[in-house]
């Protein structure tokens, strides 16, 4: 909790964003070589980090959008070892989306509307979460 808090509130992340974005991003995508557990916690620290106010994360927030993006609706991320978990690493993929979209999206990025559309045709087109 210590951790997540400092990540939250510590204008000194700064120096050290760039590696530490391209590290939750590395280890994000090959989830399935880690536990269920961590996932869930690079996820919490992905939502601390874009609660921090004083951290300018635009250029990260692609990336990791369409990561947590595929988090949510991939049938992948089904096969989790128990259903607690597998609803635990969605919530929390889907909070670290809204934060990204609360902080970042601009009228250039728009990411509030991409996703919107992009869950809409989801939604439509498959018969799976």
């Amino acid at each position: 909790q210590v951790a997540l808090h400092d990540i939250q509130s510590s204008a000194a992340l700064a120096n050290v964003l760039p590696y530490l974005c391209q590290f939750i991003h590395e280890t994000m995508v090959a989830w399935q070589q880690f536990a269920p557990i961590q996932l869930v916690r690079f996820l919490r620290m992905v939502i601390a980090m874009f609660r921090n106010q004083t951290l300018f994360l635009d250029p990260y927030a692609n990336g990791l959008l369409t990561l947590l993006h595929t988090i949510v609706l991939d049938s992948r991320y089904l096969h989790l070892s128990d259903s607690s978990t597998h609803w635990n690493v969605r919530e929390l993929a889907a909070c670290a989306l809204a934060e990204i979209v609360r902080k970042c999206s601009t009228p250039l990025s728009d990411y509030h509307n991409d996703l919107k559309a992009s869950f809409s045709h989801q939604l439509t087109s498959q018969k799976q979460p």
